[in-house]
C-alpha cells in the first residue's frame, strides 16, 4: 500500500456552488501531510469527508487501502481527529473530561492512556485547574490530547494552531513533528498558516476554491521556487554581453539601464562581479533572491495571498 490516504473525484456540492471539485489527495505513511488553503478553501469539508461525516458528492475516499464510509467500523478506530472543538465539560478537569472519553472509548487501559497523551501535549495529569479556567492553547492541546489517547495510526487535524500565540504555536508543532518522528504516526492537517506548515510538513497539497492546485513534497516545492540574482551596474547592457561572452549564460533579463536579473542557480555571482569589474564596470549592488512559498502560493492561485 503506497498512499494511507487516497481520494478519486472527491467533489462536494451545495446546490449550485462546489465547495470540493475533483479533488485527489495521496497521504503517504509516516509523514506530515500539510493541506494548504485560505480560509473557505474546501479545506474542512474535503476532511468531513475523509472521516464520513459529509457525504461526498462524487468521487471515492480509501484509508488504510479501505473503502469510505462504507468501511468506517473498521477504519476510524485507527484513526485520531480533531475538525471542531470537542464538547468538553467546563466544570471539570482535562484528565476528568478525558476520562469520560476513555470510557466511552472503551480503552483498556484509560488512565495509562490518559497520562501518555497528556505528557505528549505537555498537559499535567493530576491539575485541578477547571476546563473553564484553561488557556486558547490549553484547551488545543486538551483536544489533541483526546485525538491521540486511543494511539491512531493516522490523525487527521484540521487548523490545530488556529488562534494560538507564537508560543502555543511553536508547541504544537515541535509535538506534532514528535508524534510523526517518534511515533510513526501519519498526520494530515489543514492550516491557512503558510509559514508554519512550511516548518512542519513533508508533503505540501495547495488547494483553492475547492480546486487541488498542486500536491508534492516540500523539497519538491522548494525547488520550483523562483532563484535569480540581481545586479546594478553602470552599464546593463554590457554587463549582459559580459555574461553571455565570458561566462556562457544565456537567459539575462535587463530591468533598465542599471540593473539585470539572472535567473537560476547555476551562475557564480562572484565570478560574475569579478567579470565585470575586470571589465571596467562598477558594480553598486549584487543580490541573491529567493522566492518564498508565500511566492509560490501566489503564482499558482493566480496572485492572491494567504491570510
Amino acid at each position: 500500500m503506497n498512499d494511507l490516504i487516497e481520494t478519486n473525484g472527491l467533489t462536494k456540492r451545495y446546490g449550485e456552488q462546489h465547495s470540493v471539485e475533483n479533488l485527489s489527495l495521496h497521504v503517504r505513511p509516516g509523514r506530515i501531510y500539510g493541506l494548504l488553503g485560505r480560509n473557505g478553501a474546501g479545506k474542512t469539508t474535503t476532511m468531513r469527508m475523509l472521516l464520513g461525516l459529509t457525504a461526498p458528492s462524487a468521487g471515492t475516499v480509501r484509508i488504510f487501502g479501505q473503502a469510505m464510509p462504507a468501511r468506517a467500523r473498521q477504519v476510524l478506530p485507527r484513526v485520531g481527529s480533531l475538525i471542531e472543538a470537542p464538547g468538553f465539560y467546563p466544570n471539570l478537569t482535562g484528565s476528568e473530561n478525558l476520562r469520560i472519553f476513555a470510557r466511552l472509548r472503551r480503552l483498556p487501559q484509560p488512565e495509562r492512556s490518559i497520562r501518555t497523551a497528556l505528557d505528549m501535549v505537555s498537559l499535567p495529569y493530576r491539575d485541578k485547574k477547571l476546563f473553564s479556567q484553561y488557556s486558547l492553547g490549553m484547551k488545543q492541546r486538551l483536544a489533541i490530547a483526546l485525538a491521540i489517547m486511543h494511539d491512531p495510526e493516522l490523525l487527521i487535524l484540521d487548523e490545530p494552531i488556529n488562534g494560538l500565540d507564537p508560543i502555543g504555536i511553536a508547541e504544537v508543532r515541535d509535538f506534532i513533528r514528535r508524534l510523526c518522528d517518534e511515533r510513526g504516526k501519519t498526520i494530515l492537517i489543514s492550516s491557512h498558516i503558510l509559514s508554519e506548515i512550511a516548518l512542519l510538513a513533508d508533503d505540501i497539497g495547495i488547494i483553492d476554491h475547492g480546486v487541488l492546485l498542486e500536491e508534492e513534497s516540500l523539497e519538491e516545492l522548494e525547488a520550483k521556487n523562483g532563484r535569480y540574482l540581481q545586479f546594478v551596474v553602470s552599464d546593463a547592457r554590457a554587463a549582459a554581453r559580459l555574461l553571455h561572452d565570458r561566462l556562457g549564460v544565456r537567459q539575462v533579463q535587463l530591468a533598465d539601464a542599471h540593473t539585470l536579473t539572472v535567473p537560476g542557480r547555476a551562475l557564480d555571482a562572484g565570478a560574475a562581479v569579478q567579470t565585470f569589474v575586470q571589465a571596467g564596470l562598477t558594480v553598486q549592488d549584487a543580490h541573491l533572491y529567493e522566492d518564498t512559498l508565500e511566492d509560490y502560493f501566489k503564482r499558482v492561485t493566480g496572485g492572491e495571498g494567504i491570510g
